[in-house]
């Protein structure tokens, strides 16, 4: 990234509180992350007991991940965290695992290969640089329409 862009950059990051970085992965790197995502939602085996609903509701938060070890400890590890509504009283899935995410984080550039390329190419790493720190938490965000409520 040139000097004339990077400042671009961080003047539109500092006022607007996000980037769209258009072309910063080429299409491939995209279908290659993307194709790499399905693998890992396909595979997941989350035990009924980490089966932990996503919320951003400040006292539903509390209440349903307060005191769960499997959300307070996932800074360093690959986690799944779901949607409300996905599962039945039993704990088993009632919509396809891949719609049930609402994220996987939180380390999928330390553990997963393929992410972690993309995370500490030189491309990327110059977008941490101290003036713009954009790298803060890597997961990947799940956005399902069909689980979306409005």
């Amino acid at each position: 990234i040139d000097v004339c862009t990077h400042n671009v950059v961080v003047v539109q990051y500092r006022d607007e509180g996000y980037l769209v970085l258009d072309g910063l992965l080429s299409p491939e790197e995209c279908d290659a992350l993307r194709d790499r995502m399905s693998e890992i939602t396909e595979q997941m085996d989350v035990p009924e007991h980490c089966r932990t609903q996503f919320s951003t509701d400040h006292d539903e938060q509390l209440k349903k991940q307060g005191n769960a070890d499997y959300f307070i400890t996932s800074g360093d590890k690959i986690r799944f965290f779901f949607e409300k509504g996905v599962f039945d009283d039993k704990g088993e899935f009632i919509v396809p695992k891949e719609h049930s995410l609402n994220k996987i984080g939180h380390a999928l550039h330390a553990y997963e290969p393929l992410f972690k390329a993309v995370t500490h190419s030189p491309k990327v790493q110059v977008m941490t640089e101290p003036s713009l720190l954009l790298l803060l938490t890597k997961l990947k965000l799940l956005k399902n329409i069909s689980i979306l409520t409005f």
